[in-house]
């Protein structure tokens, strides 16, 4: 119950309420940070890193294997390759399988994007990730 006191306590609340709401005693108005500091906050400099990776190794496999706009990528299924990837992270902890994971993502939303017509939609499926116990 929204009484104006609190900062978007339920502006956001989904009509069938499977949102928990926001308790008011932890957000108030003029306590959000600005955009500008959101946006440094919320992307460490090992994120950074890790774009500046994975950019690097795709631009080594434009001499393997040819430039990206020019590879017929339609056979190929670059989310498999991500999972693949990301199990194999998980079984040896090597930080190198997720960065080749980050570009099988960018790869497959090009692909989709180009080659499958494929739009994005913007939804909220109430899945969220759960922290280790």
């Amino acid at each position: 119950m929204y009484t104006g006191d609190y900062f978007l306590s339920n502006l956001f609340r989904a009509p069938h309420k499977c949102w928990n709401p926001i308790k008011p005693a932890l957000i108030r108005i003029g306590s959000m940070p600005d955009y500008d500091s959101l946006y440094k906050s919320e992307y460490p400099k090992e994120f950074a890193e890790c774009d500046k990776l994975a950019h690097n190794r795709m631009i080594m496999g434009s001499f393997r294997y040819g430039l990206i706009a020019r590879q017929s990528l339609i056979y190929y299924n670059p989310a498999n390759e991500c999972i693949k990837r990301i199990n194999r992270y998980l079984d040896d902890g090597n930080l190198e399988h997720l960065v080749d994971a980050c570009n099988m993502i960018k790869l497959a939303f090009y692909r989709g994007k180009k080659f499958l017509g494929q739009k994005m939609f913007s939804v909220d499926d109430s899945e969220h990730a759960q922290p280790i116990l």
